[in-house]
């Protein structure tokens, strides 16, 4: 499958499922350039974006970024990053409801303890950070939670833990039960998936190649 076809897939499966809305909100890797969607869609506008035939545009990596725009912003952060191959904002209702709070959130899942450890971090404002991790998320006030990953599909994973686990948060402070994970533990749950898991997942990666 070629890179702009893994785009297309992608983000008609995400917008299905109820993560993606925008145009400007998916990017991946492709060399030395990154692939996103050329049209600037305002969020939310139903029926606007249509991932199968919009155009999407090639963007090298190694020029220079402007602006504050989540394109940009994608940009910077596949090119500081060279694991990095597809960057996600995800507008899922619980994850975007946990974004408004403008604070972190505490895993109360195991996926999430998992994947991400024991919080979620949550930025100042509403313009993406430039820099991320490998594998890692962040939450964005009042837009959602921005995903870096490997590939679209670990960037889909991160998106679905998180949502899962603002659900989790969300019911349990409605009922006034259920607490998040202690700390402790879900920083030995991070280590242990990441000992097995994630060594295997590169180790996969560098066969391929």
């Amino acid at each position: 499958m070629d890179k702009e076809t893994e785009l297309r897939t992608a983000a008609g499966l995400l917008m299905r499922e109820g993560y993606l809305f925008s145009a400007t909100d998916i990017a991946i890797r492709d060399g030395s350039d990154m692939l996103a969607f050329g049209t600037q869609v305002p969020t939310g506008g139903k029926g606007a974006f249509n991932p199968a035939h919009d155009k999407i545009e090639r963007i090298p990596l190694d020029g220079s970024e402007r602006g504050h725009n989540m394109t940009s912003s994608f940009a910077a952060i596949l090119k500081t990053n060279p694991e990095l191959g597809a960057v996600l904002l995800s507008r899922g209702p619980f994850t975007s409801a946990a974004a408004r709070r403008g604070k972190p959130m505490r895993a109360y899942l195991d996926d999430m303890a998992q994947m991400l450890g024991p919080r979620l971090k949550a930025k100042r404002g509403r313009v993406a950070p430039r820099k991320m991790k490998t594998d890692s998320a962040i939450l964005l006030r009042d837009e959602g939670v921005l995903c870096a990953a490997r590939n679209l599909y670990e960037a889909h994973a991160l998106a679905m833990v998180t949502e899962k686990s603002a659900l989790a948060m969300i019911g349990s402070r409605a009922v006034g039960r259920g607490k998040a994970i202690a700390v402790q533990e879900a920083i030995l749950m991070r280590l242990i998936y990441w000992m097995k898991y994630s060594k295997q997942a590169s180790a996969g990666q560098k066969a391929k190649k």
